[in-house]
């Protein structure tokens, strides 16, 4: 039932955003066919089908309109024949408009099943989600954001200097765009080192790897010094080379993802396109992804690079001393992008890393004169510190929206830069580093309270001494929980939560505005810590203007069976800035209320919190779950101010 609500609200902002200011009914179905879906914490993917099933609702409605106002004597669907032209609209909106990303590949197989069966009609048609449904993790990866030039060679304390801000957005641009646009002005901040990598810090760590973390801090210093001028100017080239490979990539994508979607007639929309196999789709998947080609193309050139820079927030402590100084940075950049020539590395050692293949087709071989050949599985024999970039980037699952979906953000999907409706339960996850949590596995007193320091640190080197694979463990464990932490509370990557207890919800609230469209709406189940943290200022800055619903809820139902009853979470709609008005319900215990509280008439009295009932001479006491339409507070900068943030 919450997904429901949440859906139907969401979708509701989202018909107010971009389908009621269309013309006809006709143009709204036919933009509803085109809107992009994204769930960014997928799981079984419950929001997407929801989300499916309701606009396939809307859809026909506004079709049979559409047919209508053409034909006022046109009949509607007949009833007997409604769930069938509906499941063929489900299976439609499944192939064509929903996109999805988890960190658990097994979510990703249940997802596509769920997907698959949710809209499974008599044709038994199968949609192809090669590109739609992905594996990842959401919150740590690249984007498109940039620095100018001139950030780089402030002192480090300068607070307009790359190491204290964030990026600016750099939209995915077309050819005839990026004309007028001062490429060499600007530098990728995946390019760039920041304080935050490798940043281990745990006392405990301090005294197991003494060594290893001091030669990662002996290196941080100069690898994140500002740049020199002749530094700057090979950044420079290599920012020229990346949007160059950017726009090729999404004009590759494009065109595949036109290739792989099979045209499937439903009711007032033709067929359009041309049925191909599986193994076609899956064929063109791989000329894309394939880890070992003979010519890398421009995504995993692109991804390389950005795995690379994600790589070092996550670099492994017993690997210290491969940690890349900033030349041997900067040389691996140029090897992996420029793909042209290639001169004396650090080592001055000259490897053959690029070989013209002399059958290409014409496409590829226009490919080649402008961007050279990149053959990985020599790359990485001459550059190591590629290879483990790699190899981390397979284990943590790095994900770089923009670059996976790089056609939804150019527009070439719907004309929209990015997803219209980014829906979700994110993870309700504090992000902390706990050794009782792999210690105690095999010392259960680990796992206990009140236990000194010293008896830890005995008990940490007896369980040391018993399982040799242990230490091992617990390094790789820390490594994950101290970098994800890290990243997360980098000011370069989520500046909006800087100062901000990390809580993974949060982060996915910037997240989801980056990947909207400019008419985007984006709906999230999640606790109440944005509205009341008292460091969450800045934060509730950028939350009020975009916030168009807040239906608050305490979970006495045991609507979350595994949560407590008292902790308080809230349906949130979120659309594009405006000035702050946003519809708000408190004290909510059944999804029902919701619906009740906008259908009331405001008659009768406000329902209390509790109802008291008198059966059989005993009185017992319930949740109330009735709506009426005084509950429906709308709430201004005005009213906000009354509220003095405790919604």
């Amino acid at each position: 039932m919450l997904t429901r609500s949440l859906v139907k609200y969401a979708l509701k902002e989202l018909y107010a955003e971009q389908l009621d200011p269309l013309p006809d009914d006709a143009a709204r179905a036919e933009r509803l066919l085109g809107l992009t879906l994204c769930e960014p914490a997928m799981g079984s993917a419950a929001f997407l089908n929801e989300a499916i099933d309701q606009l396939a609702d809307k859809y026909l409605a506004l079709a049979q309109s559409a047919r209508q106002q053409e034909d006022p004597a046109a009949d509607r669907i007949p009833q007997a024949d409604y769930a069938f032209e509906k499941q063929r609209v489900k299976m439609y909106l499944a192939d064509h408009c929903v996109f999805g990303v988890d960190l658990n590949p097994v979510a990703v197989e249940l997802a596509e099943v769920s997907l698959w069966l949710g809209a499974l009609s008599a044709d038994r048609f199968v949609p192809w989600f090669g590109f739609q449904l992905r594996t990842g993790n959401s919150l740590i990866g690249a984007r498109r954001e940039a620095y100018p030039a001139s950030a780089l060679e402030l002192k480090p304390r300068d607070p307009a200097a790359w190491l204290n801000r964030a990026g600016d957005a750099v939209p995915l641009a077309t050819d005839d765009e990026n004309e007028d646009t001062p490429l060499g002005e600007r530098i990728w901040h995946f390019l760039l080192p920041y304080p935050g990598m490798a940043d281990y810090s745990d006392k405990v760590a301090k005294q197991l790897f003494k060594d290893e973390l001091a030669a990662i801090k002996a290196w941080k210093k100069p690898f994140t010094k500002p740049f020199d001028a002749g530094e700057l100017k090979r950044l420079q080239k290599l920012s020229i080379q990346v949007e160059a490979l950017w726009t090729e990539h999404a004009r590759e994508l494009s065109r595949i993802r036109d290739r792989t979607s099979d045209p499937y007639p439903i009711y007032g929309h033709e067929a359009r396109g041309e049925a191909t196999s599986l193994a076609f789709k899956d064929a063109l998947e791989a000329s894309l992804t394939e880890r070992y080609q003979q010519s890398a193309p421009a995504y995993r050139r692109l991804k390389l690079a950005m795995d690379y820079w994600c790589a070092l927030w996550f670099w492994p402590i017993d690997r210290a001393e491969e940690l890349p100084s900033r030349e041997e940075w900067l040389w691996d950049l140029e090897t992996l992008l420029l793909g042209d020539t290639i001169g004396a590395g650090p080592s001055n050692d000259t490897p053959d890393l690029f070989q013209l293949e002399p059958d290409r087709v014409e496409e590829g071989q226009r490919f080649v004169d402008r961007f050279g050949v990149v053959k990985l599985e020599t790359l990485f024999r001459a550059c190591p510190r590629l290879q483990l970039a790699d190899q981390l980037a397979e284990q943590r699952r790095f994900f770089h929206w923009e670059l996976e979906f790089a056609d939804i953000f150019a527009g070439n999907v719907s004309g929209r830069r990015g997803f219209d409706l980014v829906l979700g339960n994110p993870p309700w996850l504090k992000v902390e580093w706990q050794e009782g949590g792999i210690m105690g596995d095999h010392q259960p007193l680990f796992a206990l309270r009140n236990i000194s320091a010293s008896k830890l640190a005995e008990l940490r080197e007896q369980a040391f001494h018993d399982h040799p694979a242990l230490l091992t463990a617990w390094r790789e464990e820390y490594e994950e929980s101290e970098a994800t932490q890290a990243f997360l509370n980098a000011a370069g990557n989520y500046p909006l939560l800087k100062g901000v207890q990390t809580n993974l919800y949060k982060c996915f609230l910037p997240t989801a505005w980056r990947l909207g469209s400019e008419q985007g709406v984006a709906g999230f189940l999640h606790p109440e810590g944005i509205y009341d943290d008292p460091k969450g200022g800045a934060f509730r800055e950028a939350v009020y203007p975009r916030l168009r619903a807040h239906f608050q809820f305490e979970n006495q139902l045991l609507l979350f069976a595994e949560v407590h009853h008292n902790p308080k979470y809230s349906i949130n709609i979120y659309g594009p800035q405006q000035p702050i008005r946003f519809q708000n319900i408190a004290n909510l215990f059944a999804p029902s209320t919701i619906d009740a509280c906008f259908i009331s008439n405001g008659e009768g009295q406000v329902p209390g919190i509790k109802d008291e009932i008198e059966e059989n001479g005993r009185t017992s006491i319930t949740w109330n779950t009735e709506g009426d339409h005084d509950r429906l507070i709308q709430v201004d900068t005005s009213v906000l101010g009354t509220f003095r943030f405790a919604l």
